[in-house]
């Protein structure tokens, strides 16, 4: 009698230990269990229940393009206001100058588009000796033996000194200028591609105007005095 008594004892101990962990093993064993006793790159897509995961699971900023497979995100994944457009215009009045160097100069650059190694920008100066006031746009890089095209280029990307560099004097890295006399205006427009050796590529759209003085008909976009107003649309790769 006391044999089995003893039996049954250890029998019930074993069943009550495993009807405590069906219970709380689980739980237990999740408060244990942290992201650092998890090597990284262990867990895939396969590891994670189709739709278990939510975005208030994801910590904000977390996810980068590089966490996402090429052509999985489409604009209907994208809650609307999501994507944000390329598009800018600015107006600005001009800086002034006896000649048409020193007001270039002397201009603040007006950025319109920043991708990677590559930035489009736009100056507004009026030359006094005219006078004649100028819109005029420009690329820059940081990344030295960058390539681009635009209406008013004379770099042609062949030689080594075509090449678009960090020492690439701002006269000639012109996209497109639009100049205006005495209480005139002009407006232009042309196309814009370009590479940097990094692989980030730029394509759009650059416009520019230019107004000196008063006009006639009134001064519409342009405002009071010598202004410019400046447009681009970009796209990149």
């Amino acid at each position: 009698m006391t044999r089995q008594k003893h039996i049954s004892t250890a029998a019930l101990v074993v069943a009550l230990l495993a009807l405590v962990a069906s219970l709380g093993g689980g739980s237990y064993a999740a408060q244990l269990l942290t992201g650092k006793d998890i090597k990284n790159g262990s867990i895939t897509g396969k590891d994670i229940k189709k739709n278990s995961l939510k975005g208030k699971q994801v910590k904000d900023k977390s996810l980068t393009g590089a966490d996402l497979k090429d052509g999985s995100v489409a604009a209907g994944d994208l809650a609307p206001g999501t994507l944000v457009s390329t598009a800018k215009s600015v107006r600005v009045g001009a800086t002034a100058a006896a000649t048409e160097d020193a007001a270039r100069a002397a201009a603040p650059e007006q950025v319109l588009f920043t991708d990677g190694p590559l930035t489009v920008y736009g100056k507004c100066y009026t030359d006094t000796s005219g006078p004649t006031t100028y819109a005029t746009t420009y690329i820059k890089t940081t990344a030295n033996r960058s390539v681009y095209a635009g209406g008013n280029d004379t770099l042609e990307g062949g030689a080594i000194a075509d090449y678009l560099n960090t020492d690439t004097p701002e006269i000639d890295r012109e996209l497109e200028d639009a100049s205006a006399g005495a209480n005139d205006a002009d407006y232009w427009r042309s196309i814009l591609t370009a590479h940097a050796p990094d692989g980030t590529a730029i394509a759009g759209t650059v416009a520019v105007g230019a107004k000196n003085g008063t006009l006639a008909g009134g001064d519409g976009p342009y405002g009071a005095g010598d202004a410019c107003v400046f447009a681009g649309d970009f796209s990149t790769n």
